[in-house]
């Protein structure tokens, strides 16, 4: 079996807002993936049997980039106030 890969549509982590894994009633996994700021929203549905795994690397990588930013920050208080 061949498996063509092709990106259809690219997000970076910071512009993640929520996921959420979906079935089906007939067994077919989903992951639901909020992307984009306050003012434009879209929802991507991906049918994969590896929901489960992609929204937790999804929520790992999202949490260091939040973690990243959040002592970013600190530094530059840290320097302005000096």
């Amino acid at each position: 079996m061949c498996w063509l890969q092709e990106t259809l549509v690219h997000y970076s982590y910071f512009e993640v807002i929520s996921t959420r894994k979906v079935k089906s009633e007939e067994g077919h996994l989903f992951l639901d993936m909020k992307c984009g700021n306050l003012m434009l929203q879209r929802v991507n549905r991906i049918q994969t049997d590896q929901a489960h795994e992609i929204s937790r690397l999804i929520r790992q990588y999202i949490t260091i980039y939040q973690r990243i930013q959040q002592h970013s920050v600190k530094e530059e208080n840290n320097l302005a106030s000096h």
